[in-house]
């Protein structure tokens, strides 16, 4: 009988092939082994319950598929770890789930994942008019269920949570059990994740009320190992010819306030181009250009910043190296309302034989659920900011024939014409789509490259890959979710990497190394910065 030892965080494991096990527990009632494993108050047990129980008591876990047994004070799992399913709406991990189904639910034994598809017209989850109920039974047992209930009656917002254990209901904060659920806006599909209480299986059934039948599906106590994400390496800035667009909601101007913890972040993730919102009225572009000048110096140019104006609400700026001023930028009102000023601010970027990469910041109206005020606003400031940006690039582009003539064909290529567009910001999509979908219908072939595409949505995600959520507040009842959105021109940019940075989830190694702490992103501010490496493509 083959052994190994080996040692796990101080643990002494011992690992047993299966074949082995296999060969000494053969006639056992026809199962590899009866032995199993379960979670209780001093931690993971091994148990050789009767079979009558494992059948009552689906908490226990069989590891039977896997190649090996590891033996912790008794017989545990030692499986390989299962790819963790990632929460980012585009369900790549459900292409197995029958489409016939409405709701489908798996378990690894820690998180429970769950797809719900819902008829043609959309909904958002956190903005319904009338609550839904969602019951997790554990072990098929009402007694003892987790409840979530989506815009519950007493806000008609967000989200309620609350265990029930023997009828006694304990309501608690979703983020005590890592809710969370993609996409953000309103849709007909959507998919949602939460740490179980214990490892188990159980049902899952939702109520959607107004005479709807009860939505149902079970799960299956998990044959495959606990485990989480392991913690990700810093994800280090490419070669000197790409461009790094970094966007931060920096909530109510932390970047001063909490420079102590900003300042290094900032220096770790060495932006080229700077998408600022939430500044304060009092925080002069002139000093966030101090700052961005002391903190990631000079070589290449001072630090320039472009502002939306005092009393347009908290600011949004844009900062870059040697930023050229676009004075038509320099209040952009609403269509609709035209003295209303917009969240937003733009700057032309210099690129050395190319001309301007224009790079706008924006914030649009937070909240309100489809066709809402709130949802139409976003729509008018999405409108209005693409009219703005479209005026931009025309008027550039008229200018640079009108100079490419005169200049003629042997001469200078002009570097006045807007050769790439970026916008970025926290769109607050919590309602429907289309301001994204406005704002992605820009003019995006610029000077040689004549294609006319839509903008690209860049696709960033968690360093460790569990999420696409850019925002998250423990206080809130509203739950994690995408906000931020960073758009970039595909008929001139190529991207060749994005993430949210969340330090948290950050190798401490890594972290010690560049004076960042693990909770420096959050405890700056509710938003995640968003970071998009950019190449400029061959002529």
């Amino acid at each position: 009988m083959g052994l190994d030892v080996f040692h796990v965080h101080g643990l002494r494991l011992i690992m047993i092939s299966i074949s082995t096990v296999s060969s000494l527990t053969s006639g056992l009632s026809g199962h590899v082994s009866s032995f199993v494993s379960r979670f209780g108050p001093g931690g993971l047990k091994a148990e050789m319950p009767p079979y009558s129980s494992l059948r009552r008591r689906r908490r226990f876990f069989f590891w039977a598929t896997c190649s090996t047994l590891a033996i912790l004070t008794g017989v545990g799992p030692s499986c390989a770890a299962p790819p963790a399913m990632t929460i980012d709406g585009k369900f790549l991990d459900w292409s197995d789930a029958d489409p016939g189904q409405p709701l489908t639910a798996r378990t690894d034994g820690r998180t429970l994942w769950i797809q719900l598809r819902l008829g043609a017209t959309p909904v958002s989850l956190q903005n319904l008019s009338a609550p839904w109920t969602m019951d997790i039974e554990l072990d098929d047992d009402p007694s003892r269920t987790q409840r979530i209930v989506f815009s519950p009656e007493s806000t008609g917002r967000g989200v309620h949570a609350e265990w029930i254990d023997g009828g006694v209901a304990v309501p608690h904060s979703p983020y005590d059990i890592h809710f969370l659920f993609a996409p953000t806006i309103a849709a007909s599909r959507f998919e949602l994740s939460l740490r179980l209480a214990e490892p188990s299986g159980g049902i899952v059934r939702l109520d959607t009320g107004e005479g709807r039948p009860v939505l149902t599906t079970t799960f299956d106590a998990s044959v495959l190992p606990v485990s989480r994400p392991p913690a990700a390496a810093w994800p280090e800035k490419p070669p000197v010819e790409s461009i790094r667009v970094v966007s931060w909601n920096i909530l109510f101007g932390n970047i001063l306030h909490k420079r102590e913890q900003a300042a290094p972040l900032l220096a770790a993730m060495q932006p080229d181009i700077l998408l600022l919102q939430e500044l304060e009225d009092d925080q002069a572009p002139e000093t966030i250009a101090e700052m961005l000048d002391d903190v990631l110096g000079t070589e290449g140019g001072r630090w320039q910043v472009a502002s939306s104006p005092v009393g347009s609400g908290l600011r949004s700026m844009v900062a870059a190296r040697g930023g050229i001023q676009l004075p038509e930028a320099a209040r952009i009102p609403r269509l609709d309302a035209p003295d209303r000023f917009l969240k937003a601010a733009a700057l032309g970027v210099p690129i050395e034989g190319r001309g301007l990469l224009l790079a706008t910041s924006v914030h649009l109206r937070c909240c309100g659920g489809p066709g809402e005020e709130a949802d139409l606003q976003r729509i008018a400031e999405a409108i209005s900011l693409g009219h703005v940006v479209d005026g931009i690039i025309e008027e550039r582009e008229i200018e640079r024939r009108q100079l490419a003539t005169a200049i003629g064909r042997g001469g200078p290529a002009p570097s006045n014409g807007i050769a790439g567009l970026i916008i970025g910001g926290d769109l607050n999509l919590v309602g429907t789509r289309a301001p994204l979908t406005i704002l992605s219908n820009r003019r995006a072939g610029f000077g040689e490259a004549d294609e006319s595409t839509d903008l690209v949505v860049a696709d960033p995600m968690h360093v460790d890959g569990t999420s696409n959520a850019t925002w998250s507040d423990s206080q809130s009842s509203f739950t994690p979710g995408r906000l931020d959105y960073l758009l970039y021109s595909p008929a001139t940019l190529t991207a060749t990497n994005a993430f949210i940075l969340d330090t948290a989830r950050i190798d401490p190694a890594d972290l010690l190394r560049r004076s960042i702490a693990a909770k420096d992103t959050s405890d700056i501010s509710d938003h995640a910065p968003l970071v998009l490496d950019l190449v400029f493509k061959e002529r």
